[in-house]
């Protein structure tokens, strides 16, 4: 059913497009990168940000972990050593949105997810995932004054998440004395959530401003063990353009961001957090082009540890 509300949310867009205001001074303000008073906010891929416009953007990251030890079930008893390795992480992501009113946008999101390994070891024991999602949600104004501005969000998203691992496979063959019809080497999850949220910018100053997002959302659970559950999405930003005053064309973004309960996994996790460090290149009006730097943890079910990765990615975004 929520299949059916997300294929009929798409075929609404062109028409609800239709609706777009054609007076020239709100097409001018259409083609800017987002602003408030005599600043202009540097976008972060981890935050979704309450201003309403047409663009485009494409995402292409990698990431890696860094002094990963992988935990090996105990086998007869006998305690295995961790296995040292690494994990390799690659994204791509591409998003688009319209401006239906000055004060009512719709978004579109497709991202791909992979991880995997090039060591036989980390290969056997964690396996390889994929992830592609699949996400339609709106956009509108709640509130704004010359420097802040306040939006809400209401979104679907639709995730197909694939694992392949064979040392869990093993395990459960091992635990059930033989193959069980639920044991798969291969598992695809579904999964089908249901997101409402808040977006505020502050515009401190012509060189500096804040971002703000919390999301909560409700839908099936990765780990089919549980059952429909929460989840909550946290982020805060802080920015800072050298153009207004120094008149050189780079910015810099510094972003938190955090999830409960809700990770591309099939294990139990600790809340996963990340931080990231943008450079930005704010000299023109249509477009913007940014390298993001990041560093993020968790710590899933059976580690010792955390799971610590960094991650890099170019982002294009274009405004129409």
């Amino acid at each position: 059913m929520l299949t059916i509300i997300m294929l009929a949310g798409v075929l609404f867009l062109p028409a609800a497009a239709q609706t777009l205001e054609a007076n020239t001074a709100d097409r001018q303000s259409d083609i800017t990168l987002p602003s408030l008073g005599e600043h202009k906010f540097i976008p972060s891929n981890m935050l979704r940000m309450p201003f309403i416009s047409t663009n485009i953007r494409s995402t292409l990251g990698f990431g890696q972990t860094a002094d990963l030890v992988i935990p090996i079930p105990d086998i007869g008893g006998r305690e295995i050593p961790g296995i040292e390795g690494d994990l390799f992480y690659a994204v791509l992501e591409f998003h688009y949105m319209q401006k239906v009113k000055s004060w009512l946008g719709f978004w579109v999101r497709l991202n791909t997810l992979g991880r995997l390994s090039t060591e036989t070891s980390t290969l056997i024991s964690e396996g390889i995932n994929t992830s592609i999602s699949f996400e339609l949600g709106w956009m509108f104004k709640l509130w704004k004054n010359e420097s802040m501005m306040l939006s809400g969000s209401v979104g679907l998203w639709n995730n197909a998440y694939t694992d392949i691992n064979l040392i869990n496979f093993i395990q459960k063959i091992i635990d059930n004395g033989g193959l069980t019809p639920d044991n798969k080497l291969i598992d695809n999850v579904p999964v089908v959530r249901g997101l409402g949220g808040l977006h505020y910018a502050w515009a401190i100053s012509d060189m500096t401003g804040i971002n703000v997002m919390m999301e909560i959302g409700y839908g099936e659970a990765f780990v089919r063990s549980k059952e429909d559950d929460w989840s909550s999405n946290l982020g805060i930003a802080i920015d800072l353009d050298l153009n207004p005053r120094l008149e050189v064309p780079i910015g810099f973004s510094l972003a938190y961001w955090q999830s409960a309960g809700l990770l591309n996994s099939l294990k139990n996790t600790t809340i996963p957090r990340s931080f990231s460090i943008i450079l930005a290149y704010t000299g023109e009006q249509k477009f913007s082009l940014q390298l993001q730097s990041g560093y993020a943890w968790y710590k899933p079910d059976g580690y010792e540890n955390n799971i610590k990765f960094i991650n890099s990615n170019l982002t294009m975004r274009y405004y129409f």
